[in-house]
C-alpha cells in the first residue's frame, strides 16, 4: 500500500469534541488544520489508490452529523503562483 496525503476542506470548524469523534470514525491518520481560514483535515491514509484513500476518508469525516467535505486538495499538486 502507498501512503495518498489530501486535505479535507470541510464545512464547520473542528472543536476538541468533533476531533475526538472524527478520531473514534477512523480518522487517526488525519490533524485538524485550516486552509485559507477554512477548517480542514490533513489526510496521510495508507490505501492501494489515491481515490480509495480518498473515499474512505470522506466517508469518515461526513459520518459525523453536520460535517460536510466541501472539497479535496492535493498538496503536491499546489504551486506558487
Amino acid at each position: 500500500m502507498t501512503t495518498h496525503t489530501s486535505l479535507l476542506i470541510l464545512s464547520q470548524p473542528v472543536d476538541e469534541a468533533t476531533s475526538d469523534l472524527l478520531f473514534d470514525a477512523g480518522l487517526g491518520d488525519a490533524a485538524v488544520t485550516a486552509v485559507g481560514g477554512e477548517p480542514a483535515l490533513d489526510v496521510d491514509r495508507d490505501a492501494s489508490s489515491l481515490q480509495e484513500a480518498i473515499a474512505s476518508a470522506t466517508r469518515q469525516a461526513e459520518s459525523l452529523p453536520g460535517i460536510r467535505v466541501l472539497r479535496i486538495e492535493r498538496e503536491d499538486l499546489v504551486r506558487p503562483a
